[in-house]
């Protein structure tokens, strides 16, 4: 099972054999939220099957513009305009044989991006940090 998995190919079956027993698997339905932007990154996660969406949500920006001339408006005709907030942007589309959550998972920084499901099911293992 692990086999697929590029950075597990060279492996040998007892060490791979040692990680499953410390891995849990879990089943989830299109639009289940795996993590969220921000979250703590407890897990590190294998796609065995379907696929996993993962997206940034927007903060709000502001920024300054004039309608008739930005560079010859007295200062306070100047506006500020908001960009759009909380806009779910897709980073990428993953499936079977990909992990995610690792880079955060690692350095133990907050979750930058969300992961959600994409596919009706999806099948996925993980590993908490306790094992790491």
């Amino acid at each position: 099972m692990l086999m697929s998995f590029e950075m597990f190919k060279h492996w040998s079956h007892n060490l791979l054999s040692k990680l499953i027993e410390q891995m849990e698997e879990v089943s989830l339905h299109r639009h289940q939220e795996i993590y969220n932007q921000g979250d703590y990154p407890n897990y590190l996660y294998f796609i065995l099957e379907g696929e996993v969406e993962l997206r940034k949500t927007t903060v709000a920006k502001t920024s300054i513009y004039d309608e008739e001339s930005c560079f010859t408006t007295p200062i306070e005709k100047l506006k500020v305009k908001p960009s759009p907030a909380g806009e779910k942007v897709r980073l990428a589309i993953l499936s079977q044989g990909n992990c995610f959550g690792e880079s955060e998972f690692l350095s133990k920084q907050p979750r930058d991006h969300g992961a959600v499901v994409f596919s009706q099911e999806t099948q996925l293992l993980y590993i908490t940090r306790e094992v790491h």
